[in-house]
């Protein structure tokens, strides 16, 4: 089946990705931001990905670009995270607006479980099996997305953000599912921290000129 959908599962090219940045930014207020890498993964899983080496040699995204991911994830340039701890003010906006991003990852993979409820547990198969079924389930996923939007994903599946009361109402998938297993971190070298922890201090101008309007309310509301 995913072999004549394949369509909707393409991996996408360098201008591709330039497009979808620049999407991203327009929609989700994160310049710079291609996307979110999946949920909390184990960090040999991740090495051994096919998207490890080109997030490393910067083949795959437009310069400049990354991906934003959640804490199990090694800092690095072209994967971003969260501040820990007890950040400053400037550090709290950063948050809420990278966790406005990386809310896509969390809703697209939340409700893709929701809907395919053998992604919600170990899976029991060969590894080749395995991986068609998985892709089975994301071509069918984005084609009901494409083809069935309204019926496939009525009001109030996924996470929705009022900027007017200033709230996070959460999707319904949150309800339908247990929440999904985090598992081992990842490690980083120190050098790749560094220069990763110098590009996220630049997003202090979501500060000033790079603010929206509704930031402030939603930090002290949450």
């Amino acid at each position: 089946m995913y072999e004549a959908l394949d369509e909707y599962l393409q991996v996408r090219d360098k201008k591709e990705w330039e497009d979808i940045q620049v999407g991203f930014h327009h929609r989700w207020n994160f310049p710079g931001c291609c996307g979110s890498y999946g949920r909390n993964s184990d960090g040999g899983v991740f090495q051994a990905s096919s998207l490890y080496p080109v997030l490393e040699n910067g083949s795959l995204l437009p310069e400049g670009g990354f991906l934003v991911g959640d804490d199990a994830f090694p800092l690095k340039t072209a994967l971003l995270k969260r501040y820990p701890n007890e950040p400053t003010i400037a550090e709290k906006i950063y948050n809420y607006r990278f966790t406005r991003a990386r809310r896509i990852v969390e809703n697209a993979f939340g409700f893709l479980v929701s809907r395919f409820r053998i992604l919600a547990k170990p899976i029991q198969l060969q590894e080749e099996t395995a991986i068609k079924m998985i892709r089975t389930t994301c071509v069918l996923h984005n084609w009901l997305r494409k083809s069935s939007l309204h019926t496939y994903t009525p009001p109030g599946s996924i996470d929705y953000e009022d900027i007017v009361n200033f709230t996070t109402n959460l999707g319904t998938w949150r309800s339908e599912i247990n929440a999904l297993p985090s598992i081992a971190r990842s490690r980083i070298n120190n050098r790749s921290k560094i220069a990763a922890e110098k590009l996220r201090e630049k997003y202090n101008f979501f500060c000033d000129e790079g603010a929206v309007t509704w930031q402030n309310y939603m930090i002290n509301n949450n």
